[in-house]
């Protein structure tokens, strides 16, 4: 069980209950649309499932570079979960539904509210509901996935889908875990990290937010290790 007290573990099953109705309020709603622009919902699929492994990435590099596990809110709930992650990558497998995904669905239900009001008229309205959709869908089961990952034996269908790389493969997501972690943070499907790993992405955001701020990327684990900040290391010749 994760270091929280029963008030926030109720909090955490409401959001799923919320989440999972709102969902199944929207492919209702959706529904209702077939034959009426639902070509659109393949493309809508992917585009979905590439912004949920982008916000994803966008999450899981803030939890490792910035910050400290004794930041009020998110460092208990976010950042010391990642770095401890890091330590001990087999913790998540021990974590229950409600404690893998119970934050997410928090964060996804204002979303998904407002996707049911959302035009339907047209077919521009069902792809963006579509998308919005299957974000929220598959970021509330991100961190299942991301567990799924670290398991030896997955389920049989999972395995299936890690295969067809529908969903975060094994051996992709194992490149993060490679000290000093700061590569393939993606989470959801990995499809994101091959392209932004190639356009150096984390590390530009990274220099833009130290050249604005003065905050020095890693900064906590760089102190824990003794290892020398980047923008302070010798160089050499």
């Amino acid at each position: 069980m994760r270091r929280y007290g029963r008030g926030w573990r109720c909090v955490e099953i409401v959001s799923l209950v919320t989440a999972g109705i709102l969902a199944t309020a929207l492919v209702a709603r959706i529904g209702t649309t077939a034959g009426r622009g639902a070509w659109v919902l393949l493309p809508a699929f992917f585009v979905g499932m590439m912004a949920a492994d982008f916000f994803s990435g966008m999450a899981h590099w803030f939890a490792d570079t910035w910050g400290r596990p004794d930041w009020p809110v998110i460092g208990k709930s976010l950042i010391r979960s990642f770095r401890e992650h890091h330590v001990d990558p087999l913790d998540i497998t021990h974590h229950d539904v409600v404690e893998a995904n119970g934050n997410n669905a928090l964060v996804t239900v204002p979303v998904l509210a407002a996707t049911l009001f959302v035009p339907l008229t047209a077919s521009g309205g069902v792809f963006a509901s579509g998308v919005l959709l299957v974000m929220c869908a598959a970021l509330i089961l991100t961190n299942q996935i991301h567990l799924w990952a670290h398991l030896e034996r997955p389920p049989r269908s999972v395995a299936w889908l890690q295969r067809l790389w529908i969903l975060l493969p094994r051996d992709e997501h194992a490149v993060h875990h490679r000290p000093p972690f700061v590569a393939h943070y993606c989470i959801t499907t990995g499809w994101l990290n091959g392209l932004l790993g190639w356009i150096r992405f984390f590390r530009a955001m990274e220099r833009v937010i130290s050249a604005v701020t003065g905050a020095v990327a890693r900064e906590d684990d760089l102190r824990r290790t003794g290892l020398t900040p980047p923008s302070t290391a010798p160089r050499t010749s």
